[in-house]
């Protein structure tokens, strides 16, 4: 049997967990009567290019539906373009006689405007019945996703049948939905890839580990429910085993590896991309996780650190608890902290 598990990120895993999430998206745009947008969020490593993934690939299997994948780069609206076109004449034929302003000419595609070219499309595309999803992974603030999204406006508007599905980190998606000239996103439907149910993936272990209780159990409390971290520990744990039934030696024996994978692909990367003071409430909160502690050790007024947690708590990166304490919301964080503080560890920040 080969590894069922895919630590490898943007790949769809054999064993995807989404608690139906990816099903309902999809027909929830099936029964859709009006163009609309959808961000998926979520810490980096939830799981959003596979969540994306597995969507567009059942939009794929859609005879109606023309599913087109993009890529975050300065052509996009010209490869939206020909992607479109080329779909429409693989199944149609000959798209050359075209409608511009109501009159159908023969004209090339090419020969217009990329406003020109959508309209013209996107009513053939109407009058066949069908529909297109557009997909567009790790979109950021670029004047090139600002292009799209206005051209996005605009077709939503006329009332053709368009849907935009883009990935994003929180703190990225909420940049774009605050900028001047794209305040219309911020009514895109928000889908927060959160933390995965403990039952399933319990669930998932039992089924390929075949394990004691004790064990899979360990490994759930392990995880806390982050999807990379579910994916790589199973990945790790099957290697190790190659088949048994595995121990609590075996699961003990391949945690620090688990660990340190962790920090270098998933928590690096994350604690790099916050700004200095989200990154000294992380540090401070590390020691003491009440708000009030926290913000006596930073020694800034209330109202000034309380901006900060609320960016963690946006980011998805920490929680609201009683009594005005936070927990982290990723396994093993804390010790992560520790390391970057720890002049002795390989993750030593200097801070």
């Amino acid at each position: 049997m080969r590894n069922p598990f895919n630590p490898t990120f943007g790949d769809v895993p054999q064993l995807f967990i989404d608690d139906g999430e990816s099903e309902k998206l999809v027909e929830l745009i099936q029964d859709s009567d009006f163009a609309r947008s959808f961000f998926v969020t979520g810490v980096r490593g939830a799981g959003k290019t596979s969540f994306m993934s597995k969507v567009m690939k059942k939009f794929a299997e859609d005879k109606n539906c023309y599913a087109i994948n993009l890529i975050n780069k300065e052509d996009m609206v010209d490869t939206l373009c020909s992607k479109l076109a080329n779909a429409v004449r693989r199944i149609h034929g000959t798209i050359d006689s075209v409608s511009v302003s109501g009159v159908s000419v023969k004209t090339s595609l090419t020969e217009m405007s990329n406003e020109e070219r959508l309209e013209s499309l996107l009513k053939k595309v109407k009058k066949q019945g069908k529909y297109v999803v557009i997909a567009v992974d790790e979109v950021t603030n670029t004047p090139t996703i600002r292009s799209f999204a206005q051209y996005f406006s605009l077709l939503k508007q006329q009332d053709y049948p368009i849907f935009v599905i883009m990935t994003g980190l929180p703190d990225l998606i909420l940049n774009i939905q605050n900028d001047d000239k794209l305040t219309f996103l911020l009514r895109s439907e928000k889908i927060y890839l959160g933390e995965l149910s403990s039952a399933q993936i319990l669930e998932e272990y039992r089924r390929v580990f075949h394990g004691e209780m004790a064990v899979m159990s360990k490994m759930t409390q392990a995880v806390e429910g982050y999807s990379y971290a579910f994916q790589l520990l199973g990945y790790l744990l099957f290697e190790r085993c190659q088949g048994k039934v595995p121990s609590n030696d075996d699961l003990n024996a391949v945690m620090d590896d688990f660990k340190n994978r962790l920090f270098e692909n998933a928590y690096q990367k994350i604690f790099l991309g916050l700004s200095d003071m989200d990154c000294e409430f992380l540090l401070a909160m590390q020691k003491n996780a009440e708000f009030g502690k926290i913000v006596n050790q930073m020694q800034k007024s209330k109202v000034y650190v309380a901006q900060y947690r609320k960016r963690l708590i946006d980011r998805c990166l920490i929680s609201p608890q009683i009594r005005g304490r936070l927990k982290f919301n990723l396994p093993f964080f804390d010790e992560y902290l520790k390391a970057v503080q720890n002049p002795d560890s390989i993750f030593y920040l200097g801070i």
